[in-house]
C-alpha cells in the first residue's frame, strides 16, 4: 500500500484513496493509516496532499476510539496503552514545535479530547489516560500549568494530581 522508505510506492498515492481509508471501521486499517500519516516521510507521496485539519481530525479520532475501546492491538491496530503513549508523544512533539501558535490547535484538542475520555471512561480507561498519557506528558517543563484548569474541576483535579505527582517523583 504505501511501501517504505527503503522499498518506496511506484506511484502517488490519491489523497480520495486515503480519505476512503479513514472511513473504514477495521482496526487494523485505521492502525496503519495512522502510522503512515504521522510519518512525515510518506506524505510526499499523498496526492494532492491531505489538509492538516483532516489528518488531525483522523488521527484524534482514531486515537480516542483506541484508548476507550481498550482493544488488544494487532500488527497496526494500537492497544489502549499504545494510543495513550501516542497522544502523549504528539502532543509533546506539538508542544516543542512552536508553543504560541499550536496551544489553539493540536495541544487544546489534544487536551479537550482527554478531559472527554477521562469523564466518560470507566476505571481502566480513566487509569489508561493518566498512566498512559498525563503522567508523560507532565514530565515536559511548563506542561502542567497548561492543564492547570483541571484543578479546580472536581472531576479531573484527581487525574491532574495523579500525574503531577508521579511526573515531580521521575529524575529528571
Amino acid at each position: 500500500m504505501f511501501g517504505s522508505p527503503a522499498h518506496p510506492p511506484a506511484a502517488v498515492i490519491p489523497a480520495a484513496s486515503i480519505l476512503d481509508w479513514m472511513n473504514d471501521r477495521d482496526h487494523e486499517v485505521q492502525g496503519i493509516l495512522f502510522s503512515c500519516l504521522m510519518n512525515p516521510w510518506y506524505a510526499k507521496y499523498i496526492h494532492p496532499p491531505l489538509p492538516a485539519g483532516v489528518v488531525q481530525r483522523f488521527s484524534m479520532g482514531y486515537l480516542r476510539q483506541c484508548i476507550v475501546e481498550g482493544r488488544a492491538s494487532g500488527r497496526w491496530g494500537h492497544s489502549n496503552y499504545d494510543a495513550a503513549h501516542d497522544v502523549a508523544t504528539w502532543f509533546a512533539q506539538q508542544w516543542s514545535d512552536d508553543r504560541e501558535s499550536s496551544r489553539g490547535t493540536v495541544i487544546a484538542d489534544i487536551k479537550e479530547m482527554l478531559a472527554a475520555v477521562y469523564r466518560s471512561g470507566d476505571a481502566a480507561t480513566k487509569r489508561c489516560v493518566v498512566d498512559g498519557a498525563l503522567e508523560h506528558m507532565f514530565q515536559v517543563e511548563g506542561v502542567p500549568e497548561f492543564f492547570a484548569s483541571w484543578q479546580m474541576d472536581p472531576i479531573l483535579s484527581q487525574p491532574y494530581e495523579e500525574a503531577a505527582e508521579w511526573s515531580r517523583s521521575q529524575p529528571p
